[in-house]
């Protein structure tokens, strides 16, 4: 008689066997490196070109701004991981992802009298940290931020680099919290 858990490996296991066998054959991705598209720091250093959707000033804007966000610091930043192009490419394939960023991009040049990039350092983030504290924060800012995170910590960079992640791993066992006043 088959154990419970051989049955539910059994089944968990199905489509991968599936994949792999039509994978197979001749050209298939097994034959060949291959990666999968979205990854944020593929795109990120494949793309070190042109931008796609945003002119170069935007482009540059947008560096700025999302390294604002995450700063190199002892790990890469946004720019390093490649974050702008990532955020380039949901642009160009997304009319309200563009539209949100073009109104952005004339805000924070309008909030710091004509030119964000012109600003010190101190300037650009007191008006980031303006746009963070207005209640609800301001759209661009939040969607700026949510992608930004989310292409850096889907990266090499945020995800290798600096959270330390290291793949698939499994433990031997599960010592569960060693605090004394979570005992029971």
């Amino acid at each position: 008689m088959t154990s419970r858990r051989t049955a539910l490996a059994v089944l968990a296991a199905t489509p991968a066997i599936a994949k792999t066998l039509v994978d197979a054959g001749p050209g298939s991705q097994e034959e060949s490196h291959h990666t999968h598209s979205g990854d944020a720091a593929e795109e990120g250093h494949k793309a070190a070109g042109n931008p796609r959707a945003f002119s170069t000033g935007d482009f540059a804007l947008l560096a700025c701004l999302t390294d604002l966000i995450i700063p190199r610091t002892d790990t890469p930043g946004a720019v390093d991981a490649g974050v702008p192009y990532w955020i380039d490419r949901r642009a160009e394939v997304n009319p309200r992802v563009m539209e949100t960023f073009a109104n952005g991009f004339a805000h924070v040049n309008q909030a710091s009298g004509g030119s964000f990039l012109g600003l010190p350092h101190d300037g650009q983030v007191a008006i980031l940290t303006a746009m963070s504290a207005s209640n609800p924060p301001h759209p661009f800012f939040k969607s700026l931020k949510n992608m930004t995170i989310d292409a850096y910590y889907s990266s090499r960079e945020g995800l290798v680099q600096e959270l330390g992640f290291q793949g698939n791993t499994y433990r031997t066992s599960f010592p569960g919290c060693t605090h004394p006043e979570h005992q029971s």
